[in-house]
């Protein structure tokens, strides 16, 4: 039988716990722009390293353990850990990009990037999809949507 740990810091978990569970609901009732609002920080916090280590895990946790459903997981980590990043002073933007199927259907994916456009961890699903928008959050500028120019491809 395996053992349930108590995570390191039960605060920043509960905190992106509730983040993770109201992202399905505010991604159907909210637009676009009150979504990312929502998921803006207001003010930037001191850097911390070693919490912002902890989130992705902490995500993965979520997923894997809470049954809640498993759709939009990648927009939702996005939201969610674009939210913390931000926050603490580690500036990411969210891209969007499709991909169509050997059905003919389009599928979408999420993924964060540095300032630079480096991807902020290794996506292996990154690479497969054409890039349609960035959408950068942070707390000093707002919340910047750029479209990027259609491509031949999708």
């Amino acid at each position: 039988m395996s053992r349930v740990r108590v995570p390191r810091d039960p605060g920043l978990f509960v905190h992106v716990l509730l983040r993770w569970c109201l992202a399905p609901l505010l991604i159907r009732c909210l637009s676009l722009s009150a979504l990312l609002k929502v998921y803006t920080p207001r003010r930037q916090g001191p850097r911390h390293p070693a919490r912002l280590q902890r989130i992705p895990r902490y995500c993965w946790l979520i997923r894997h353990w809470v049954p809640l459903g498993n759709d939009q997981v990648c927009l939702r980590r996005c939201l969610v850990l674009c939210y913390f990043l931000n926050r603490w002073g580690e500036p990411v933007a969210i891209r969007v990009g499709v991909q169509r199927t050997p059905a003919g259907q389009l599928v979408g994916h999420s993924w964060l990037t540095r300032p630079d456009g480096s991807p902020w961890r290794r996506d292996p699903q990154q690479p497969q999809f054409t890039e349609v928008a960035v959408l950068a959050l942070d707390g000093v500028s707002g919340i910047t949507l750029t479209r990027v120019p259609a491509r031949d491809g999708c």
